[in-house]
């Protein structure tokens, strides 16, 4: 093992700790992409079903 490789303890911690944020902030954005998807998703289909229903309406 190099030397230039061992970490100590405070620097693994940090490391991780920036690691594990950056993930939760990805997470975060994938969620709300995820929600905008849904929502985009939800006022399609509804439009379609009231146009849908309006057609038999008529």
């Amino acid at each position: 093992m190099l030397k230039t490789e061992h970490l100590t303890k405070k620097q693994a911690y940090f490391n991780h700790s920036n690691a594990f944020n950056a993930h939760k902030i990805e997470n975060k954005f994938h969620y709300i992409y995820f929600l905008n998807f849904m929502l985009n998703f939800y006022t399609k289909i509804n439009s379609i079903f009231v146009e849908f229903l309006i057609f038999i309406g008529l």
